[in-house]
């Protein structure tokens, strides 16, 4: 953290204002036994384009899909489905917990990926990120967006920079003064190549850059949700 303080006295300032310590890496595991990467992108493509409490919803009967007949599960005893159990279920069966056609589509493709051993737990915590990246992209209904959440959040990567994220995108433009390329709009965001460029400065912790252009424009990330939630 002091080195990237040290190189944008500005980021500093706002770590200081916010008061807020970067949860991404609060706690870091350097053996990845705690990741399910099945679970994280699978949810991931449950929440797309949908507000957190519908999702969350639809999260929790599409798990109940899979626990014991009969037990009403606790939500310290349900566990997220396999890829194989989540390939079992025919779309009809997903699509009756609120999932809509083409998003039970998504999860069969994603568990194909891991029953098929293109995707491992292993494999993702050793590859680089653009190689990564790259992979996850090839999956229908996973993008650059999701990848870059999963790669900063899962995975504990410490120099991505959510280009296409729109809270990042406006709070560079506060920090860093920025304003868009494009003619004839105004308030136009910057691109990614003014982010990629103007970010230079967090290398190699663009994570931590990132993190606090949320706190800036005071969005929830994840984590912070998680602590709102076990509070």
């Amino acid at each position: 953290m002091a080195d990237i303080c040290k190189k944008d006295p500005k980021l500093a300032a706002v770590i200081q204002k916010t008061g807020k310590p970067c949860k991404i890496f609060e706690e870091v595991k350097d053996d990845g036994q705690e990741l399910n990467a099945f679970k994280a992108l699978a949810t991931a493509i449950i929440y797309q384009q949908l507000h957190g409490k519908a999702a969350a919803t639809i999260e929790r009967r599409f798990i109940d899909l899979f626990q014991d007949n009969g037990v009403e599960p606790s939500s310290a005893t349900r566990t997220f489905p396999t890829p194989k159990q989540a390939r079992a279920a025919d779309r009809q069966t997903l699509r009756s917990v609120g999932l809509s056609e083409r998003k039970a589509e998504y999860i069969h493709c994603l568990a194909d990926r891991f029953i098929d051993g293109t995707i491992t737990n292993e494999k993702l915590l050793s590859m680089p990120d653009e190689e990564l990246s790259q992979l996850l992209c090839s999956i229908k209904g996973i993008g650059p967006w999701t990848v870059d959440m999963f790669l900063m959040f899962d995975l504990k990567r410490p120099n991505i920079l959510p280009v296409g994220d729109l809270g990042v995108r406006k709070g560079m433009a506060i920090h860093f003064g920025l304003k868009g390329t494009a003619k004839g709009k105004k308030n136009d965001l910057p691109s990614p190549e003014q982010m990629r460029t103007a970010a230079a400065i967090w290398e190699p912790y663009r994570t931590i850059g990132s993190y606090y252009m949320w706190a800036l424009m005071d969005i929830k990330t994840v984590k912070d949700s998680e602590e709102k939630e076990e509070g």
